[in-house]
């Protein structure tokens, strides 16, 4: 988890820290990582498929994600 919250500071010039939801893919795209902080700790939710996330096109390795698009990624894998 500390390897993800530098990634999200570091990497995407973002605060880890501040509540926001952090997904992480795989290059298989079989699994996914969401980290997010909830007021007292890290928090790290991790799913793994059988087949394959269906992944929005990603620009400059950021994509921000509405609650709905989160969903229909979490809920459906083709």
């Amino acid at each position: 988890m500390d390897s993800l919250a530098m990634l999200v500071s570091e990497g995407f010039g973002a605060n880890p820290y501040d509540g926001g939801l952090y997904v992480f893919r795989s290059k298989r795209r079989d699994r996914v990582k969401i980290q997010t902080w909830d007021g007292s700790g890290l928090v790290l939710y991790y799913k793994r498929i059988e087949g394959q996330f269906t992944w929005p096109p990603i620009k400059e390795g950021v994509m921000p994600l509405s609650h709905a698009q989160l969903s229909v990624l979490l809920d459906y894998a083709c």
